[in-house]
Parts: C-alpha cells; sequence; structure tokens
C-alpha cells in the first residue's frame, strides 16, 4: 500500500522528457526553484507551504495516468480487476480516453497536488482550455473544493487538487462562458491561478520557421523557408 500520493502518481509517470531532464540535471538539481514554489504558495490556499525539498513533480502528465492514479491511489499496485469506464454526469466523456492529452507540470505536495497549465507565446486558446476543462471536470473530485472523491483516499485525510496558469502575462482574453465553468481550486481572489513564466532576459530574442514562396511571402506548399522573428509576449 502505498501512502503518499506521489508516490502513486510516479507508477505512471513514464515520459521520456522527464527522465532526460533527471539524467542531464542530475536528481539534486532537478528541483523546483524557491522563487517558483513561494509563486505557487502565493496562488494557493495550502496547509503547509511548497518547498523545493517537498515537491515531487512531473512534465507532460497524461491525464489519463492521472485519473487512474487519483481514482485507484493507494491500491494500484493491487488492483488486479478490471475497472469499468465512468461517464461524470457533468462531463460528456468517460474518465479513460486512451489519448495523449496531458498536463504541462504536475506538481504534488503532502495532500496537494497542483495541476500548471503553461502558455510561453501567443494567447490562452479559449477552444483549447474548455476541452481542458471539461476533462478535469470528469476527474474523480468535488468541482467545488477540488477534493478527491475517490474511495481509498479518506483515511489519510482529504486529497485536494488545484490548478493554475503559467504564462508571462495573466490572461485577459478569457470568454465569459469559459470563466464561468472556471473551478473554485483554480481560483486566486476571483480570477484563474496564474504564475508569471519567465522567457529568459528582455533581449532574448526568438524565431519561427515559416514556409514560404521564392520572395519570402508564407505558403503552407511553399518550395521554400525562412526564420521569422517571433515577437516576444509585451
Amino acid at each position: 500500500m502505498l501512502g503518499r500520493i506521489e508516490d502513486t502518481l510516479k507508477l505512471f509517470n513514464r515520459k521520456e522528457r522527464y527522465w532526460v531532464v533527471h539524467t542531464a540535471l542530475g536528481s539534486p538539481a532537478a528541483t523546483l526553484s524557491a522563487a517558483f514554489c513561494d509563486a505557487i504558495n502565493g496562488q494557493l490556499d495550502l496547509k503547509e507551504p511548497v518547498t523545493p525539498s517537498s515537491a515531487w513533480w512531473a512534465m507532460d502528465y497524461h491525464i489519463d495516468w492521472l485519473q487512474a492514479a487519483l481514482r485507484l491511489h493507494p491500491n494500484v499496485s493491487t488492483t488486479k480487476e478490471a475497472i469499468p469506464q465512468v461517464r461524470s454526469a457533468d462531463s460528456k466523456r468517460c474518465d479513460i480516453q486512451g489519448q495523449q492529452e496531458d498536463i504541462d507540470l504536475v506538481v504534488a505536495h503532502n495532500r496537494d497536488v497542483v495541476l500548471v497549465e503553461a502558455k510561453a507565446f501567443g494567447s490562452w486558446s479559449n477552444k483549447q482550455l474548455e476541452s481542458k476543462l471539461e476533462r478535469l471536470r470528469a476527474l474523480p473530485i468535488s468541482w467545488d473544493t477540488g477534493e478527491v472523491t475517490a474511495d481509498g483516499v479518506a483515511e489519510e485525510g482529504p486529497i485536494r487538487v488545484h490548478f493554475i496558469l503559467l504564462s508571462p502575462n495573466p490572461p485577459t482574453k478569457l470568454s465569459p462562458s469559459v470563466l464561468q465553468k472556471w473551478p473554485a481550486w483554480g481560483k486566486h481572489c476571483g480570477s484563474p491561478c496564474w504564475v508569471h513564466l519567465s522567457l529568459g532576459e528582455p533581449e532574448d530574442r526568438f524565431f519561427k520557421v515559416n514556409r514560404c514562396n521564392a520572395t519570402g511571402k508564407s505558403l503552407a506548399c511553399g518550395g521554400h523557408w525562412i526564420p521569422a522573428p517571433v515577437s516576444r509576449p509585451s
């Protein structure tokens, strides 16, 4: 039996990028920074603050994995029987989708699981966030409190889920319909929880690769390509 939620989350963590980072940096270096932990703590109502030494994290964590971990914790290793799919009354989707849809960063700390969705360039897409919220709604959690409602977790106290946006600037173009669907466990002072994403130094530049014609005009089926500058988020 596994008592800590991060121990259960680890069982599904097969994302190559995560293990590449840990191998390249080494375990002592591959921890969250104190500044990032402070930023999370400033947005969330946690009983104990997140620290670099207390937080376990994973990148590009599949929502199917998250669904399974929250639903089966702490009995994943001892579960032998097939589990029926569940379709919640509030969602059109089954709990396990067999898709690559993921959470950019998952942070587990004591009895809290923080889901971080990142956007480096461009605006937050209402369509993308609406899809993500619909998928999160199918998780075995209370939409009002974020507490996990699966059977096996209550003995050691509730596990709570939180949702944070990570981007260079706060979201300003979210539609009223999306904001209306936003869970209380993803809000701070009435707005979506948000943490600043650094894109290096102000003088750093970025480019994209554009397919084009011989004169440099963008063309999807063009026989040429050109490096095109990308504006930094202001």
